[in-house]
């Protein structure tokens, strides 16, 4: 667009009325509007069939006589990606990490604080498990193997103690007699045994674990206990 203004000039002798054509250099542009839109050429010429036989040409030539080195195979990668493979490598270890030390060092005999936790710790796994499953990362495989191997001895350690536990209910209210509770014991000191053989790393919990509650039933009803309980009396 243009715009047409009237200019009065005072010239030496008489006054003149000149009409100055004001040219807007903005190509319709307003000032209101973004400023990628001011714009409006069409851009550098498009090469025709004979440019890009010349550049050929003349590349060719250039790598004949050693000017120019042929293309070779770039060793950077074409693009790069904005998620960090080795960050989110990181990011599975230290969260692993830290649900194993949660669950190892919680107090599987404290049978509340267990009912308030381990729901949260299975949601936590779950989560895990879904991410890292497809992780080709050795480290991270290695570390879910771990939290999963400590689960699985928390849980087996949990049946055996509720199981003696459940017991000594049955021995307050007199529906179990006396004589029976050698066999239940001997399965209870039976699995003990599996379980400080399949897993010698957690000896120690399954010991707090099935030692305190083979400890509580004991001082209600004696039974053969070959075993060193360090919780026994």
């Amino acid at each position: 667009m243009s715009s047409l203004s009237q200019t009065n000039f005072l010239l030496p002798g008489r006054q003149t009325l000149i009409l100055v054509r004001r040219m807007n250099s903005s190509h319709g542009h307003k000032h209101s509007d973004p400023p990628h839109f001011a714009y409006k050429g069409k851009g550098l010429p498009r090469p025709t069939s004979l440019d890009l036989n010349s550049f050929v040409h003349m590349h060719n030539r250039q790598v004949q006589v050693g000017i120019t080195e042929p293309p070779r195979a770039s060793t950077v990668p074409l693009y790069r990606s904005t998620v960090n493979v080795e960050a989110r490598n990181i990011e599975f270890m230290e969260q692993l990490q830290q649900l194993y030390n949660r669950v190892l060092t919680a107090d599987w005999h404290d049978q509340v604080s267990q009912a308030q936790n381990v729901m949260i710790w299975e949601g936590a796994l779950y989560r895990l498990k879904r991410r890292t499953g497809s992780c080709p990362d050795l480290h991270v495989q290695l570390m879910l193997s771990k939290v999963l191997e400590l689960f699985d001895v928390m849980y087996q350690a949990e049946d055996v103690a509720d199981h003696v536990y459940q017991l000594s209910e049955e021995l307050n209210r007199g529906s179990i007699l006396d004589d029976q509770i050698q066999d239940h014991m001997d399965a209870v000191l039976a699995q003990y045994n599996y379980l400080m053989k399949t897993y010698p790393d957690y000896a120690l919990k399954i010991q707090t674990t099935v030692g305190q509650a083979i400890a509580s039933i004991r001082q209600k009803i004696v039974f053969d206990c070959p075993q060193e309980f360090t919780n026994v009396y």
